[in-house]
């Protein structure tokens, strides 16, 4: 699991003295990856709704998922 976190990144100077940061991070949800094995460019459906297709390896990357429950579906030609 990857979370996925507002801003990315921040270019800080690390000097002698101390600094406090003055923007905050957010976490805003996470990254689910996964491999639909065998099957390049099936849609991976969250609740209904496609989120993803998979890749030529069958991976599929979905981004920003927030806590909750969630219903995964896979749909491809043969599966």
């Amino acid at each position: 699991m990857v979370y996925n976190v507002n801003p990315d990144r921040m270019a800080v100077e690390v000097g002698h003295s101390s600094m406090e940061l003055t923007t905050a991070f957010e976490v805003e949800g996470f990254t689910v990856q996964g491999k639909v094995r065998g099957h390049a460019g099936a849609s991976v459906l969250v609740n209904g709704e496609v989120r993803a297709t998979s890749g030529h390896d069958g991976a599929f990357t979905i981004a920003k998922m927030k806590p909750g429950v969630y219903e995964f579906e896979v749909m491809a030609g043969n599966v």
